[in-house]
């Protein structure tokens, strides 16, 4: 039997993060894993063994709230669907939130949800962050993901604490 990851991540964009995520991808295929993978547009790589699972959205840009209030309604029940019908055996996302995402599925399917911390630096492009109702949604998936991992790896001592 073929071991299955679920890799949750919204976009592929240039820099360290998505090359960290291509890193950890390339790791389970070398293994001989199968790994799904949810997000809004195609890796920019391919292997016979990583399977995308694409979201729809009608929003040209992905920095924006109303984005980001899409995906956060609407991922949730797409990665339930995908879970449902590819049954993984392990749950691989590199932010709280991602897990918080991939909380409905491991209440449905036991699958444990791998948690890869890591520094997060201010992005100017999401300003909205600031407002206080958007912190206090940001904490609540963040506690609520840390919650719901089974393991949690970060890339530092200060990290993880």
């Amino acid at each position: 039997m073929q071991t299955k990851v679920l890799v949750v991540n919204y976009l592929h964009k240039p820099g360290g993060y998505s090359h960290r995520l291509q890193m950890k991808i390339k790791a389970y295929l070398e293994q001989g894993w199968q790994v799904h993978y949810v997000a809004v547009k195609p890796y920019p790589y391919r292997h016979p063994n990583l399977v995308p699972h694409i979201l729809f959205t009608p929003m040209r840009r992905f920095d924006t709230p109303w984005f980001w209030t899409y995906f956060f309604l609407l991922c949730p029940l797409f990665v339930l669907f995908v879970g449902w019908r590819e049954k993984p055996n392990l749950i691989s996302v590199f932010s709280p939130p991602y897990a918080w995402i991939c909380g409905l599925l491991k209440k449905w399917h036991p699958a444990p949800i791998a948690l890869f911390l890591r520094t997060i630096p201010n992005d100017p492009r999401y300003a909205y962050r600031e407002s206080p109702w958007a912190q206090r949604i940001e904490t609540g998936l963040y506690q609520k993901g840390l919650a719901w991992s089974d393991l949690v790896i970060a890339n530092s001592e200060t990290v993880l604490k």
